[in-house]
Order: structure tokens, then C-alpha cells, then sequence
């Protein structure tokens, strides 16, 4: 059996270059440039994620795609490692012509002749947008809902803030879907044209598709799918959409979805679909949680009424935050002022002795 070896065959076919480059096409985002950094060449990856042409890009520099993301330091910094090392990785953040940004993983080889002179640069990139995209979501979508005094308006409107600027789409929308009519009830548009409370007949908008296959869909350039039958875009000519159902306590609620009236460059790639369905999650453990408050004041008024018809004092203890509630009648009995905060700890306090605290 033959040792295994690095070595590449000295009689190689031209085939087997081209294969290869082929493979590494397909894979990679691939730029070479001259010492001075203008691109000499670039391949259909670099043209299809940035968003630029061959003839746009060859002879200008990467300045073309600087997101303005990262500071003149870390560039220095880069090149100062390319001349020590000839080598430099990292991630970099990047913008496409359409203004979207993109993050790419980075290794930058330094290029030189037999001499050791300086001939150029040969980048190669993978797009890992996705992945900063969705840790990005997380972590906003987390400051987003923690705030535990926030109104449901206000929570919804920054969702929905944060994923038009995600997904670059103007119009968001939480919808309320009973039967087949469709009810806005949260949305960011541009100049206010929808407002919550407009209904229209399901049949009539693209999520009529979602709650039918009650799974994420997405449409990128509607006009030129077989979509564009569909009356959302003969009556509205809307281009791009992407959307989620959303369920409310294992409950179909509606949806929640984006969508503007131009195309998109790009198809939605699977880490904007698992997104979209992120976003329906967290909209739907804020409608669960809404509905669960809303039940528990019902419950707590009702307390009030017959505390007060009884003239007994009543108490309610949320187990989960260990909020506990006196009625008014029970602050009467109790004789405390009216910024008392009643808490499991002072409240065992108005009890007679060991015996309340033993049954507590």
C-alpha cells in the first residue's frame, strides 16, 4: 500500500486545475488584487453577494464594499500583520450595493514572485452573515421582551422595528386571523398607510399561503414566481415577503411578516427563514403572556367585587414572580397606607405568631 503524501502529482492534468478552481468557486468567495489593493479579480460569489458587477469591481478597491463597520485601526492593524506574516484572518464586515451588510470570514495570503517580491493579495471569504445575523436577533430580541413592564405595543412595535431592519423590508405586520378575516394588529409601514385594527379578507394577502401551509414562507422577487397570481400582488404589488404563523398557546393566532414592494437581490437563505420563525416564537410568548395577564385581572377584579360585597379581605400570591396582591378591603383590615407594597415576608407580620407562620 502507498504511503499517503501532501505532494501534489507533477503530471496533473489542466483538468485537474481547473476542477479544482471550480471547487473553490463554488465554495469561496474569492478576490485577488495588486499590492495596491485594486482588485484584479474577482469571481461569481464575490459578484453575486456584493451585489456588484465584474466591470464595476476590477481596477477600484474593497473601499466599494466598507461598511464603515470597523475603524482605520483595524484596517492598519490588518496590513501590519500581512507584512509581518504574510497571512491575516478574521471576520469583516462588508456592504452590498443594495446597502445590505454581510460578514465574511477572512484569510488574506500575501502574493510574491520567485524574489520574495510583493506581487498582490489573494483573499478568500465565506459568508457568515447568517450566524451574526441570528446571534444579533437574540440578543436584541432579549432586551426586547426582558423588560417585564413594557406594554405589549411597545414590544411588538421594536420587533417589529428589528426585523424590518433585519430583513431591509419596510412593512411589518403582527396579524390577528379568525376564520378569513385578516386584522392588523400591531405594524410598522412607511407614512402610516396600515393601521391596527384594518381587516381585509385573508384570501386577499400572501399570509393566506402561510396559515395554509401553517409553516415559514418567502418570496423574494414575487413578479417573476409563479406567486404572482396571487391577488397580494396584483392588488398591492408587493415583491418581497417573508412570514411565520404565529401560535398563542399552542393556538394558531395569525402571523407575523415582512414584505416590501421591490425585489430582493437574493433569495431568503435558510438562517432568515429559522429568524423569521425565531421572531413568531417570541411574538407568541408575548401574546401568550398578555392573554395570561389579562385572565389574572379579570380574576382579580372579580377578587375585589366579592372582597367588597363580603366584606372579607382577600389576597392572590403569583407563585412564579411571588408578586403577592391584597385587596382594598384587606389593606382596610390591615390599616396600611396606600404605597404599602405587601410583600410574603412583611405580610406574615399581620398574623398572630407562630402559629401563621407554622400554616404558612
Amino acid at each position: 500500500m502507498p504511503e499517503p503524501t501532501t505532494r501534489v502529482p507533477d503530471n496533473l492534468s489542466p483538468d485537474y486545475w481547473l476542477l479544482q478552481k471550480y471547487a473553490l468557486d463554488k465554495h469561496a468567495i474569492v478576490a485577488i488584487t495588486d499590492p495596491d489593493g485594486r482588485i484584479q479579480y474577482v469571481n461569481d460569489l464575490f459578484c453575486e453577494i456584493s451585489g456588484y458587477t465584474r466591470d464595476e469591481l476590477i481596477g477600484r478597491t474593497h473601499h466599494m464594499v466598507n461598511s464603515g463597520h470597523h475603524s482605520k485601526q483595524f484596517f492598519e492593524e490588518m496590513f501590519e500583520t500581512l507584512k509581518d506574516k504574510d497571512i491575516w484572518r478574521g471576520e469583516i464586515c462588508n456592504r452590498r450595493k443594495t446597502g445590505e451588510l454581510y460578514w465574511v470570514e477572512t484569510t488574506i495570503s500575501a502574493l510574491r514572485n520567485d524574489r520574495g517580491d510583493l506581487t498582490g493579495y489573494a483573499a478568500l471569504r465565506t459568508d457568515v452573515t447568517d450566524q451574526h445575523r441570528t446571534l444579533d436577533a437574540m440578543r436584541r430580541l432579549h432586551e426586547i421582551t426582558s423588560d417585564r413592564t413594557a406594554p405589549i405595543d411597545e414590544k411588538a412595535n421594536h420587533i417589529l422595528a428589528l426585523g424590518c431592519e433585519i430583513f431591509n423590508l419596510p412593512i411589518g405586520i403582527i396579524s390577528d386571523i379568525q376564520g378569513d378575516t385578516y386584522k392588523v394588529r400591531f405594524t410598522l409601514n412607511p407614512e402610516n398607510a396600515l393601521k391596527p385594527g384594518d381587516t381585509f379578507e385573508l384570501g386577499n394577502t400572501f399570509c393566506s399561503e402561510t396559515m395554509g401551509c401553517r409553516n415559514a414562507v418567502a418570496h423574494h422577487h414575487v413578479g417573476e414566481s409563479q406567486t404572482r397570481h396571487h391577488p397580494a400582488y396584483i392588488n398591492f404589488g408587493l415583491e418581497s415577503y417573508i412570514a411565520a404563523p404565529l401560535y398563542v398557546k399552542n393556538r394558531l393566532y395569525g402571523t407575523i411578516n415582512f414584505s416590501g414592494p421591490e425585489p430582493r437581490a437574493r433569495a431568503f437563505g435558510s438562517g432568515e427563514i429559522e429568524l423569521i420563525q425565531l421572531f413568531a416564537k417570541w411574538i407568541g410568548d408575548e401574546l401568550a403572556r398578555e392573554e395570561t395577564d389579562a385572565e389574572l385581572n379579570r380574576q382579580r377584579r372579580l377578587l375585589n367585587a366579592v372582597s367588597a360585597q363580603a366584606k372579607i379581605g382577600g389576597w392572590e400570591l403569583d407563585l412564579r414572580t411571588q408578586h403577592l396582591y391584597w385587596t382594598p378591603i384587606t389593606r382596610l383590615i390591615h390599616e396600611v397606607d396606600e404605597d404599602f407594597t405587601p410583600t410574603v415576608e412583611n405580610g406574615i407580620n399581620f398574623y398572630d405568631g407562630d402559629e401563621a407562620r407554622d400554616q404558612s
